[in-house]
């Protein structure tokens, strides 16, 4: 096993989770070092050599970026580095200080896994001669010498097959994991298309993370001009949307989030809007665009904030799509309430008046549930998203365990 031969420093401060990634690693046999903190990692640096660095980014007395700067300068080893979502902006000065790859909390053991794997096997194969005789190896018989190092392996990304709107020539490397290994199966400047044979099958492919931007922004040309055309089916719409809406999720954990990355967000939630097929739910729409200019700003920002936690909690396509759906329509319900309670501050409100604000949630239900084109389980959670764990919610003062996880969210968002 490739594991038995590779040292790993895991730099963590928080004991319970160190010791859980330190248990899957020791499981597939690596050997495991626990270091508190940057400064306590240097000093296990210092007094032997690791085939890998995995590192947390916030910690006390020095910080996994600071750790990685010094790495850069000192100690130049392959680093991984693990970061929550709110860290997730400070992600590019990590890679610009040659992490690896970049684990997004909380991670499945296959994703941790298949990170270390990356690197141990390019390492083997950079320590083993090759042979003077017989054929190259198949998997990797397309690779150049450059291609095989630790750099050029880890700086791939996953990329849904979908995104692949691009004809032609290819613009960037294509990628295929097999067994934990991972072979090319386009070069930039070959023919590439996307209904190719190859690529059946194949849910995901992985290419550099220079070539996310190209990629994102194929992809949201394409999305917009699908959402608009009356001739492609509503479920392939959905399908090219999807895709758009996954890449903007990776580009958030590369280069943190901005303006111009919630812009990209709210187009494509706007054409993802498109792709509704329902005359109901279009009226409900039109009402929503229609009414007091709060509840509709405010219905944005829920969504894409919604939508990014969604995916940074490791929540499937489906249910951040989901997010996307209970986003929009959450306060649709307001519109059926007088303006002057919607503007009005909460605190200022009479008893009598927070009753019938209150009410929105289950005036929401009822206008969705008008439209065949809005599941059951959308419903469900629109009409939670104001319960409380500990039951003091409205309408139905529910407890935890009764709560959809994604009311739960909403509502955390819908009170930020």
């Amino acid at each position: 096993m490739e594991g038995q031969m590779a040292k790993i420093l895991l730099v963590e401060d928080d004991e319970f989770f160190a010791l859980a990634v330190q248990s899957t690693l020791e499981g597939e046999s690596y050997q495991v070092v626990l270091a508190v903190n940057g400064k306590n990692a240097i000093d296990c640096l210092n007094k032997e050599p690791f085939d890998c660095v995995l590192c947390d980014v916030q910690m006390p007395i020095m910080n996994g970026l600071e750790l990685a700067r010094w790495m850069k300068e000192n100690k130049p080893r392959p680093l991984i580095l693990m970061t929550g979502f709110a860290e997730a902006v400070n992600t590019k000065t990590a890679l610009d200080l040659n992490a690896a790859n970049l684990l997004l909390k909380p991670f499945s053991d296959e994703e941790l896994l298949t990170a270390i794997r990356a690197i141990v096997r390019t390492k083997n194969q950079s320590a083993t001669p090759p042979a003077g005789v017989g054929e190259a190896d198949p998997q990797i018989a397309r690779e150049s010498p450059a291609e095989t190092q630790d750099q050029a392996v880890m700086d791939l990304i996953k990329i849904p097959t979908a995104s692949l709107v691009q004809g032609g020539t290819a613009q960037f490397n294509l990628y295929k994991e097999d067994s934990g290994r991972m072979t090319k199966l386009i070069t930039r400047g070959e023919p590439l298309n996307p209904k190719d044979p190859q690529f059946l099958g194949l849910a995901y492919l992985f290419t550099e993370k220079s070539s996310l931007e190209k990629i994102l922004n194929d992809n949201i040309l394409v999305a917009k001009a699908v959402a608009k055309t009356r001739v492609v089916d509503p479920a392939k719409k959905a399908k090219v949307i999807e895709a758009a809406i996954e890449l903007i999720f990776k580009k958030a954990a590369i280069s943190g989030i901005d303006q111009a990355l919630v812009k990209e967000s709210a187009d494509l939630i706007a054409c993802y809007m498109q792709t509704f097929n329902d005359e109901a739910l279009w009226a409900i729409l039109f009402s929503l665009e229609q009414g007091p200019q709060l509840i509709f700003s405010h219905t944005f920002a829920v969504t894409v904030i919604s939508v990014i936690i969604a995916h940074a909690h490791q929540m499937s396509i489906d249910d951040c799509l989901k997010a996307v759906t209970v986003g929009i329509f959450h306060d649709i319900g307001e519109t059926k309430l007088p303006k002057r309670l919607i503007e009005t501050p909460w605190v200022l409100l009479s008893m009598a008046e927070r009753r019938q604000v209150e009410a929105h949630v289950t005036l929401g239900v009822e206008m969705l549930s008008a439209s065949q084109a809005v599941r059951s389980e959308i419903c469900e959670i629109i009409g939670q998203h104001h319960e409380n764990c500990d039951g003091t919610g409205y309408p139905r003062k529910l407890n935890a365990s009764q709560i959809h996880p994604l009311a739960r969210l909403v509502h955390v968002v819908d009170d930020f």
